[in-house]
């Protein structure tokens, strides 16, 4: 975590404040990383608390304040941020049975946060990709499949198998429509109608409903499952 810059600089800052403040942001941050990747090193985990606040810190004061004023304002703030460095290594080596506690605790909401995050985090993903289409798509229609496209994967954990995607065909104002449902590993029987929402002023944008539905009810159950291994992890540490 680097100190604020000093007066040498006051006539970069004169000439140029943007460019100062962008050169003096990247170079706080820059510090800021190698700090706490070299105190992680030495097991001193609870730098990660300390990072989180300086960071939070640090764009309060850059959006809070007025622009004219922002590059007197981070300048002080790097400098009360380099004291208030000092004053955690200080304390660090005077009462360090604190910081131990600092540490476990530390282990505890990480475990919390990656698997009760993630937990929430998958269906919230779920919900969101869909909503983002289905903001667009107002009219529902019934489309049935035509017919399946077959293809091989190639590269990756599954390649060499055969994926499917099936072609949907709906009419919309008497025109008829035909759309891809996107590659699956479970084939599609030809003639199976699906419900779908569909965005009218682009026809080939949808939500088949029925495969949503699916999708949200295995997301909820894996972030279900995630979560529950958090707590538990908690639990017994």
């Amino acid at each position: 975590m680097p100190s604020a810059p000093t007066s040498s600089h006051s006539h970069v800052h004169a000439k140029n404040p943007a460019r100062f403040l962008k050169y003096g942001i990247l170079a706080w941050i820059a510090g800021s990383i190698a700090l706490t990747v070299f105190l992680m090193k030495r097991m001193e985990f609870w730098v990660v608390y300390a990072g989180f606040l300086q960071l939070l810190a640090g764009l309060t004061v850059y959006f809070v304040a007025l622009p004219k004023n922002r590059v007197k304002s981070m300048i002080k703030f790097w400098v009360v941020d380099a004291l208030a460095i000092i004053a955690l290594m200080i304390l660090r080596w005077s009462i360090p049975s604190f910081f131990a506690w600092m540490n476990e605790s530390l282990a505890m909401l990480l475990a919390l946060l990656f698997f009760c995050g993630t937990g929430i985090a998958v269906p919230f993903y779920t919900w969101l990709a869909a909503y983002t289409v289905k903001r667009h798509c107002k009219v529902s229609v019934t489309a049935v499949c035509t017919h399946v496209e077959t293809s091989v994967r190639q590269g990756g954990k599954h390649s060499g198998a055969t994926v499917y995607c099936p072609v949907y065909e709906y009419d919309y104002m008497g025109v008829p429509v035909c759309v891809k449902g996107g590659k699956r590993r479970v084939s599609t029987r030809t003639g199976t109608k699906v419900h779908m929402l569909i965005n009218p002023e682009n026809t080939r944008q949808f939500l088949i409903l029925e495969r949503f539905h699916k999708d949200m009810i295995s997301s909820c159950i894996s972030g279900a499952i995630f979560f529950a291994m958090g707590v538990f992890t908690v639990w017994h540490m």
